[in-house]
């Protein structure tokens, strides 16, 4: 039931995707099933399933290399794990802005989580599934299959820490044109 990642010597998302022809390439079983998103920062975030349709787990890796003399390995450590409840087997996204806030699609929801667990945000803006994601430390931006943008700008409350606040909602485009972001 592990999940197997093929994660390479320095731990960038760029070396995980295209691994120098030179260097061998490591990998390590995690004791989770089902991934249905991930997304690699400084450590690894993923969501994957229980078993079951509606319940999935978000958890969260550190990961380290040990050396020895004659051997490099990957090391993965657990620090964090919670349930995530998602209406959708598919059209699941998840990114993240900075190591402290996760952001994952659900159909045509937008959740937005800490590290801890906490739900921060919750947002139903389009009318069909979101289909692409993208977070910068100044907005996110959903594309949707009801060919909408909607554009939502970070702020930062004294009170409330990290908030997320609905701004634009932009309509229109083609079927035969789309791609997404």
């Amino acid at each position: 039931m592990d999940s197997k990642f093929d994660l390479s010597q320095r731990f960038s998302a760029v070396r995980v995707c295209f691994p120098a022809e030179d260097e061998d390439s490591l990998s390590l079983s995690l004791p989770v099933a089902g991934c249905c998103a991930a997304v690699f920062l400084p450590s690894l975030t993923l969501i994957h399933s229980d078993g079951r349709f509606n319940n999935k787990t978000l958890s969260v890796f550190d990961l380290n290399m040990k050396e020895s003399k004659y051997k490099k390995e990957i090391q993965a450590q657990q620090v964090a794990s919670f349930p995530v409840t998602l209406s959708h087997r598919s059209d699941v996204i998840l990114e993240a802005r900075g190591s402290s806030t996760l952001l994952v699609t659900d159909g045509n929801h937008l959740k937005v989580y800490t590290f801890k667990g906490e739900l921060v945000a919750s947002f139903e803006d389009h009318l069909q599934p979101i289909t692409a994601l993208c977070v910068d430390s100044f907005r996110v931006v959903t594309a949707s299959r009801d060919l909408s943008l909607r554009i939502l700008t970070w702020r930062n409350d004294p009170e409330h820490g990290l908030t997320l606040e609905s701004q634009y909602h932009l309509l229109g485009g083609s079927f035969t044109r789309s791609r997404g972001l």
